[in-house]
């Protein structure tokens, strides 16, 4: 009889054990360069500075998140860039995505696009941190971002497109070229207003 209450005492303790779920812990991963995706008409503006980035797992109030963080630097001048004039230093809005080996979106991230926009106000290469992290108000469980986590092999940011200018901007930045040019016109024609009196009035001293 002790033997078999003594078999269930430990039956029962193994269960226990075995059943128990992991402690939430935070958690942190490198990954490569290469597995970062810019997308956008834009792109080519940015690039990864280094050879990595990271991936966390964090705790926000009662919620979990996924978050990555990254350096950016400037990789092509904006001034460089075919018809620059006619947009603003400003993206429409990068967004993010968090893949799986199979290319596959795990989750959708919330960026800021004004630590983006800070880089296009330089004119030299520049570097910023930028991150990204999943939305707050899904209020995910940490099991949920456990999974998606583990399973992120790869970031894709889109979105890098710059904001056409104004209409009203760019008429008037073409209206004060136009004034420019008739200034440059009137001073043109009274310079050579200006000649023909000289050669005029010695043409005269020459006969009188």
């Amino acid at each position: 009889m002790k033997k078999l209450l003594l078999l269930f005492a430990c039956v029962s303790l193994l269960c226990a054990c075995g059943g128990s779920s992991p402690k939430p812990t935070e958690e942190s991963k490198t990954l490569p360069a290469s597995s970062l995706i810019l997308k956008g008409k834009h792109a080519k503006l940015f690039k990864l500075s280094g050879d990595t980035y990271n991936v966390h797992l964090v705790k926000v109030a009662d919620d979990w998140q996924v978050r990555i963080k990254m350096t950016i630097a400037t990789n092509t001048p904006f001034e460089n860039i075919k018809n620059s004039e006619n947009f603003e230093r400003e993206l429409e809005g990068p967004y993010g995505k968090l893949l799986n080996s199979s290319d596959v979106e795990l989750e959708s991230l919330e960026m800021n696009g004004s630590d983006w926009e800070t880089l296009l106000q330089e004119d030299e290469e520049s570097e910023l941190a930028i991150g990204g992290n999943t939305w707050t108000y899904k209020h995910m469980e940490y099991e949920r971002a456990k999974e998606i986590f583990d399973n992120t092999v790869a970031v894709e940011i889109s979105g890098l497109e710059l904001r056409p200018l104004k209409k009203e901007s760019l008429k008037s930045a073409t209206q004060s070229i136009m004034e420019d040019q008739d200034i440059q016109d009137l001073k043109d024609a009274a310079e050579t207003a200006g000649k023909l009196l000289e050669a005029e009035k010695g043409l005269l001293d020459a006969l009188f």
